[in-house]
């Protein structure tokens, strides 16, 4: 986030809230693939001048999921765009809060 321009403060912010909503949770199989993409993905954001993310760099998860080891698959980044959508419209709830 940092080389995305977001401040210390908005760092601190997100890392703050992560914390309180880090529940566990279960994932069927059949999205295991998905999720772990996602998970490699989440530090492939694209933020807006106020700090607020927009969007996933493909071309940075593409090199993640190669050094993780992951084949991305037209179906599981499809599966991640949707994963996308939803974060992106759960970001923007927080800051209405």
């Amino acid at each position: 986030m940092r080389a995305l321009g977001a401040s210390e403060d908005q760092i601190s912010q997100w890392l703050s809230q992560q914390q309180k909503q880090n529940k566990e949770f279960a994932v069927r199989p059949e999205n295991w693939p998905a999720v772990e993409l996602f998970l490699v993905a989440a530090t492939q954001w694209r933020l807006a001048a106020n700090g607020a993310p927009y969007g996933l760099d493909y071309a940075g998860i593409e090199l993640a999921a190669r050094w993780a080891k992951l084949k991305i698959t037209p179906e599981l980044f499809a599966d991640l765009r949707i994963m996308e959508q939803a974060a992106i419209g759960r970001f923007a709830e927080l800051r209405g809060r």
